[in-house]
């Protein structure tokens, strides 16, 4: 099931993004999206395990996942994604797999996830979601290591987990425990952000 998800998400990732900028989705924003988007999926309760791949952070500090650039060739190679001067955008068959691949039971858990992770690009910048994910903590202790890093491990999860609690606290003191994702994940955005003008 490991590479269907990864092709759902590259599809559905790169048309939510396409929608936001017009111009197509790159494939860090592919791999930093699918990273906010197995994000809150754990911030709503499930475990990084259930995502059904692993993600790796780069020296530069960004996440990246072998098996969404063996999908992105394989789309890419199929036709079901057309490249531009820099993004990707989906073809008319690619859009046609997109609806198949949607209509599958399985995929209907995964699609909040990424759909989310879109919604909360649609309420802040969209080049604020790199620069803020940049800040999320596993990254930042990784930035300018000279190897990949495992994330989401049980390590890892202790250190955003924080982050998570305090997010869920603050919505239930203001009534809202069952606040939508796509707000959550675009309030913990800005706090990253803020905390790096902040120099935390």
């Amino acid at each position: 099931m490991t590479q269907i998800d990864a092709s759902l998400d590259v599809l559905r990732l790169c048309s939510g993004i396409d929608r936001l900028s017009g111009n197509g989705a790159t494939v860090a924003e592919i791999h930093n999206f699918s990273y906010f988007s197995c994000l809150l999926s754990v911030y709503d309760g499930r475990s990084a395990a259930d995502w059904g791949y692993d993600f790796y952070a780069t020296p530069t500090g960004s996440p990246y996942a072998r098996i969404l650039d063996a999908a992105i060739r394989d789309l890419s190679a199929a036709g079901f994604l057309l490249p531009g001067l820099e993004a990707l955008a989906l073809s008319t068959s690619g859009e046609a797999v997109l609806g198949e691949l949607e209509r599958h039971a399985l995929a209907a858990e995964r699609m909040r996830y990424l759909d989310a992770a879109a919604g909360a690009a649609a309420l802040v910048p969209l080049p604020t979601v790199t620069r803020a994910l940049a800040q999320e903590p596993q990254l930042r202790r990784v930035f300018g290591a000279p190897t990949k890093r495992d994330l989401l491990d049980e390590a890892g999860y202790q250190l955003v987990r924080p982050h998570f609690q305090v997010l869920a606290e603050a919505f239930e003191e203001q009534g809202m425990a069952d606040a939508d994702l796509a707000l959550s994940g675009a309030i913990w955005l800005m706090a990253l952000t803020k905390s790096e003008e902040e120099g935390e």
